[in-house]
């Protein structure tokens, strides 16, 4: 099987996350299979069919990610969404810019634009972790769930953190990957 080994979830639903560019749009067009966006699109339903296969996946969630990639608007995402539902009625698919998942009592805050990771060596992370906690405070601030993780996605470099924030005297924990 061209499964990965992982999808096993015990039974538990599956909800796959894309956080942005699911096409690359009209700039930068040199070494693009095709600058078409119709072929962007459906080069993009393609490349998210085998997550369909696996028999736990109930969800498809398309965050929208840089408009100069995606032809402005979340366009692209809304128009794969669309295909994918279409084709796959017994799944939910949906395209938005920002999402606040409850996984199990735990908020997820997923979405493409975030902080970068730093400039320097010596600075990486830090700028994702600034956001975070702030991310952390308002929204303890505003009566709001505070999240257990934040998924960024932007910036094309692999970034972990864990958060730690004392509120009260409860330390809330918040894993964060950009």
């Amino acid at each position: 099987s061209d499964l990965p080994t992982w999808h096993t979830t015990d039974g538990a639903p599956l909800v796959v996350c894309h956080v942005g560019d699911v096409t690359w749009g009209r700039k930068h067009p040199e070494g693009l299979v095709s600058t078409r966006e119709c072929d962007q699109l459906m080069i993009a339903c393609w490349n998210l069919a085998p997550w369909f296969a696996l028999p736990n996946m109930t969800e498809m969630i398309l965050a929208h990610g840089t408009q100069s990639h995606e032809f402005g608007e979340g366009s692209a995402p809304i128009a794969v969404a669309t295909q994918l539902q279409t084709r796959h009625p017994d799944r939910l698919v949906s395209a938005g810019r920002h999402y606040a998942l409850d996984c199990d009592g735990a908020e997820i805050d997923l979405a493409h634009h975030g902080p970068t990771i730093g400039g320097r060596a010596w600075l990486r992370g830090n700028s994702l972790r600034y956001y975070v906690t702030s991310e952390m405070i308002d929204a303890a601030l505003a009566g709001q769930p505070v999240p257990a993780a934040i998924v960024r996605a932007h910036y094309h470099d692999y970034r972990r953190e864990t958060v730690r924030v004392m509120m009260g005297e409860a330390e809330r924990v918040c894993e964060a990957v950009l």
